[in-house]
């Protein structure tokens, strides 16, 4: 995570509570005995993010993941960054 630029993007309070080895979406102490397994520890590590919060905000019942991307064959793979072979 590159603080200059969270802190930039106005995230200060959540990048004191990182540096203070606490959640910065709940505030909480960070428990190392909480992550469950590899990937939630590679998490932590890239945002900071508790597993409790991890697990609020990757569940599958989150709504917010519902997403439905409506896409026809007739829209230019160029602006989604495919080219019909690669990103």
């Amino acid at each position: 995570m590159n603080e200059d630029i969270m802190r930039n993007a106005g995230f200060n309070d959540e990048m004191d509570n990182v540096n203070s080895n606490k959640c910065p979406f709940c505030g909480k102490k960070i428990n190392f005995d909480d992550f469950e397994d590899e990937l939630s520890l590679k998490e932590f590590i890239q945002s900071g993010i508790c597993q409790h919060c991890q697990n609020d905000v990757f569940s599958e019942d989150n709504e917010s993941d519902d997403r439905e991307y409506n896409i026809n064959e007739d829209d230019d793979p160029g602006i989604w960054g495919y080219d019909g072979d690669n990103w």
